[in-house]
């Protein structure tokens, strides 16, 4: 007699990506009820398409495979995924936006349960208030427990899986004049 015994792949399915590259949204404008960038936001999009190029030791492990945004839903703003289309669209992706800015907990478990990102690198763009949180539960236990503060927009966090658990690194985007170093 031939038993056959299977299991739900996706029961057992965990995924550990090479890296993830989180950046906040670009700069809001001065109505806090406009969702959208402000102009300088706009450059900041724009520019963040030169991301890889001015920096390519953050794509060395590989460019994104999925690009995700805080989604949009009336009560939020639109900036995240305003931020990143632009760089997104340049490699030929769309950006992804399964859950809002308050949601980083369920953005972290889709992450690391897919399989589609293991060994991969992803990309994120998600509201600052969320970063830490959603770093934390992607494993960088040593990430800041806040955002450098609500006018810091020119920082990318980089999350480097490995064998010892995820390494955190604080790095600019130096993408526009002005931005930290």
């Amino acid at each position: 007699m031939l038993l056959v015994f299977s299991m739900s792949v996706s029961s057992l399915a965990r995924a550990t990506p090479s890296r993830i590259i989180i950046v906040r949204h670009g700069e809001k404008p001065t109505d806090p009820s406009n969702p959208h960038l402000s102009p300088l936001g706009y450059q900041r999009a724009d520019a963040l398409t030169k991301l890889f190029q001015i920096h390519p030791q953050y794509a060395e492990l590989g460019l994104p495979v999925a690009y995700f945004a805080a989604k949009f839903d009336g009560s939020n703003a639109n900036r995240a995924v305003e931020t990143i289309t632009p760089l997104a669209e340049a490699y030929g992706k769309t950006v992804l936006q399964p859950y809002p800015g308050p949601e980083a907990l369920d953005l972290a478990n889709l992450i690391l349960n897919n399989p589609a990102y293991d060994g991969q690198t992803v990309l994120i763009a998600w509201v600052h208030q969320k970063i830490p949180l959603l770093a934390q539960s992607l494993g960088a236990t040593s990430a800041p427990e806040s955002w450098d503060g609500p006018d810091v927009f020119d920082r990318v966090w980089i999350l480097d899986f490995t064998s010892t658990g995820v390494q955190f690194s604080d790095l600019p985007e130096s993408v526009l004049p002005g931005d930290s170093n």
